[in-house]
């Protein structure tokens, strides 16, 4: 059983472009890693859901891979 605390933040980059700037997260859990999740304005887009938090996001990982979900499919 995964748990918050075994989601990592692996690497993040920064992104821009004259209109628009956002970040790249790469989130571990292992060794495991997930591509890249853009976070813009504020928000972690994942395919499924939209997280305003870091913890948010986290926790929508957990929830994904303990429910049987792939890591890279996120």
């Amino acid at each position: 059983m995964i748990t918050a605390k075994d989601v990592k933040v692996k690497y993040r980059k920064t992104n821009h472009t004259q209109h628009q700037k956002w970040e790249n997260y790469f989130f571990q859990i292992g060794e495991l890693h997930t591509f890249g999740i853009i976070k813009e304005d504020g928000v972690f887009k994942f395919f499924a859901k939209h997280c305003e938090t870091l913890k948010e996001a986290k926790l929508y990982i957990v929830e994904y891979l303990n429910a049987g979900g792939n890591i890279q499919s996120i």
